[in-house]
């Protein structure tokens, strides 16, 4: 904690302090690096001159080193004290102020007031409609009648035929639906045969037998000895094969013996050789193969 020490003196410290802070005033921080932190609270809480501050802890012990708040433990009271600070101008400049040209500013005239108008004249001009214009009088409406209200309304003491000729009954009660009575004991096992169960004949029945896989010899292929009804009746014919063609010999053409402008204006330049960037391989002796596959092995 820390307290200013202006006003009440108040409150448990230790018994040779000398110097007590307000209670009132006092300030829940949390525990400071070192002294600089310390004087941070003093100006944020207090506005004290950080460079006047003092510190007591507990009111006797004053705090001038850093090693001294590592003494301090949680809440502890630290009394602070010292000058208020005062707020300077900063004295601050740029370029653009330091190169303004400051002009004299000639206040502005208030402008003038203006005066209340005058009073409105009655318009007194006629027109030619209002001079042609024939008044008539106006006869007032007549207000509509109101409607008188309902007569009350009388009970409906009309008969009918249909009333005459009813004939009121008195309404039979419909007997009680059947209901089973409960059960009241537990039902007998069903013991009768029939023909079918008499004249069934009962198998033993032989378990299958796991079934083995079959090893067969290799079988040779026999040639196919099979006749069928087309190959009896087939009759084979002999095929004749068409005359070859006979080929003329091609008459050997002329050589092209033309010219154009691009060959009479055509350059021709002699092309360099490359110079190949590879070394040319040694010829090797074929060698015997000797590789291995797991067939083979």
């Amino acid at each position: 904690m820390v307290e200013d020490c202006d006003a009440k003196r108040r409150g448990s410290y230790a018994e040779q302090a000398h110097i007590r802070g307000d209670r009132d005033r006092r300030k829940v921080v949390s525990m400071p690096r070192d002294l600089d932190h310390l004087r941070s609270y003093a100006v944020a809480h207090f506005g004290i001159d950080p460079s006047t501050a003092r510190f007591h802890h507990r009111g006797a012990d004053e705090l001038t080193h850093n090693q001294h708040v590592g003494k301090l433990d949680h809440h502890d009271v630290v009394v602070v004290h010292g000058k208020k600070l005062q707020k300077k101008p900063f004295p601050s400049t740029s370029t653009a102020k330091a190169s303004y040209v400051e002009h004299a500013i000639a206040p502005r005239t208030p402008p003038r007031r203006k005066s209340p108008p005058a009073a409105r004249a009655p318009f007194t001009a006629t027109t030619t409609s209002k001079s042609t214009y024939v008044e008539h009088a106006v006869t007032a409406h007549k207000p509509p009648r109101q409607k008188p209200p309902p007569p009350p309304s009388r009970p409906l003491n009309a008969v009918t035929t249909y009333n005459q000729d009813f004939v009121k009954k008195d309404p039979v009660p419909q007997p009680p639906r059947f209901s089973p009575p409960p059960r009241s004991h537990s039902a007998a096992p069903f013991t009768e045969r029939s023909t079918y169960a008499d004249s069934f004949v009962k198998k033993e029945v032989q378990p299958a037998q796991p079934s083995r896989s079959k090893t067969h010899a290799p079988r040779k292929p026999v040639p196919f000895q099979g006749s069928s009804t087309y190959a009896s009746h087939y009759t084979e014919k002999r095929a004749s094969l068409p005359r070859p063609v006979a080929r003329t010999p091609r008459s050997v053409s002329a050589p092209f013996i033309g010219t154009s402008t691009y060959a009479g204006a055509y350059v021709a330049h002699e092309i360099p050789l490359r110079s190949s960037s590879r070394q040319p391989r040694e010829p090797q002796a074929p060698r015997p193969f000797q590789g291995s596959t797991e067939t083979r092995d």
